[in-house]
């Protein structure tokens, strides 16, 4: 669903600006027979389709174009953008003030609801890893292969993979206090993204077996992970610690 209204964004947002006034206008050859509040409720009813099942951007337009319709069709003097009575300039500027409050409560709610899901899949992927390392016959390889692959498809990088040793000077360093360094300067991920020309680590540093580092690869896209992505990864390279995975070259 969101993926089709991103491939018609424009279209979407034409008609949450077309809609509205159309609507005004039928509505407008009925005005002796339905009071403004009802008319002004069914324009509400559309800003909240648009702002639910579009965006913040289609929901707004479309309480803009609901008042200027609600305006010109349906009050006094009629076919014009003058308003005589009080009553009509309070429905007009509540119709703009609902329709961007319930437009914004809807995209929060929206977001919140992707970022749930979000944070369910990197449980998800959380308690593959725990699973796979408390195996008691694990091969060492398998459970950094495990790790690697939870941390690649939550990065959505090129590449990521288990390096014995310490990672170079070039690199972005992620500790698993998720504090991330290059050339010991602090380097801020949220901001700046993975780099695309040097590799990032994220450095497991007390393994039985030897320290190692996930070297993290993501030349050919640009990636910026958020709060929630950074912190999940260094909790997925952190399970080779508190679960004693024992990680070799």
């Amino acid at each position: 669903m969101e993926s089709l209204l991103a491939r018609n964004r424009s279209a979407v947002l034409v008609a949450a600006v077309v809609l509205p006034l159309v609507v005004s206008g039928l509505l407008g050859l009925t005005r002796h027979h339905l009071t403004n509040a009802v008319a002004a409720l069914v324009l509400v009813l559309i800003i909240v389709a648009f702002a639910v099942l579009a965006d913040r951007m289609a929901g707004l337009l479309a309480s803009v174009a609901s008042a200027v319709g609600f305006d010109f069709f349906l009050t006094a003097p009629f076919d014009t953008f003058a308003i005589d009575k009080r009553d009509d300039i309070v429905l007009a500027i509540l119709l703009v003030a609902v329709g961007a409050g319930v437009t914004e409560i809807a995209v929060r709610g929206r977001d919140q609801h992707a970022s749930a899901q979000r944070r369910a899949g990197y449980l998800t992927g959380m308690m593959a890893v725990a699973r796979t390392s408390l195996q008691p016959t694990l091969d060492p390889a398998e459970g950094t292969r495990a790790v690697a692959d939870q941390i690649r498809l939550l990065l959505d990088c090129d590449s990521c993979d288990w390096v014995s040793g310490s990672p170079t000077a070039d690199m972005v360093r992620v500790d698993l206090d998720g504090s991330a360094t290059l050339d010991g300067k602090r380097y801020d991920i949220l901001r700046n993204g993975l780099p695309s020309q040097r590799h990032a680590a994220i450095v497991v540093p007390h393994c039985l077996a030897g320290a190692g580092y996930f070297r993290i690869t993501a030349s050919t896209k640009v990636v910026t992970p958020s709060s929630d992505q950074i912190d999940a990864a260094v909790l997925f390279a952190g399970q080779l610690e508190t679960k004693g995975a024992h990680p070799h070259a």
